[in-house]
């Protein structure tokens, strides 16, 4: 389920049973964009609890995220799609292994965690691979604004400069989020 709690209380403010949530991103009007994994679909809920828009995925949803031009990005195990509102195709990347997490960069690129392959890697719209990184595990994988990258592994997270080498180890953890 989606939880909003109150920072400062702790205290459950708000929430939606009606998904098996994988990422939920507040949007700009209020609303939650939600990856409904094993629903197989992205929807949109307001704060009413009502489902505003939604598309079938076609596979367990890992991730989405909406970007600026108010189109739909998002993640399955085998590849990432962008859709207008109107759920038309705008663009696919097929994913060769299983991804777990990725970002829309505003470059147009992804960066996706791909926990078959054991990777990291930048793609850009066509699809061409322009940075990678092994790494074991990757479950989840954030472009920070210095052009760092963090990583959530199943069993720590890092940051790595551009370059690839290890700036630090932030934590050990276990199915981490790289998500700020």
């Amino acid at each position: 389920k989606l939880v909003e709690v109150e920072p400062s209380t702790s205290k459950v403010v708000w929430e939606f049973n009606d998904a098996n949530v994988m990422t939920a991103k507040p949007l700009a009007n209020g609303n939650f964009l939600v990856s409904d994994f094993s629903g197989r679909r992205v929807i949109e809920v307001d704060r009413d609890k009502k489902i505003v828009w939604e598309h079938k995925t076609g596979q367990e949803c890992f991730d989405c995220d909406r970007l600026p031009n108010g189109n739909t990005i998002f993640g399955c195990p085998n590849y990432v799609r962008e859709v207008t509102t109107d759920g038309d195709l705008v663009r696919e990347w097929k994913i060769t292994g299983r991804l777990n997490g990725f970002q829309a960069l505003p470059s147009g690129n992804i960066l996706v965690a791909n926990y078959g392959q054991n990777e990291v890697v930048e793609l850009t719209p066509d699809g061409e691979k322009v940075w990678e990184f092994s790494e074991r595990g990757p479950c989840d994988v954030f472009r920070l604004p210095s052009g760092n990258t963090l990583i959530s592994t199943t069993a720590r997270i890092i940051e790595i400069g551009p370059d690839k080498k290890l700036i630090r180890k932030i934590c050990d953890a276990q199915y981490g989020s790289a998500r700020m």
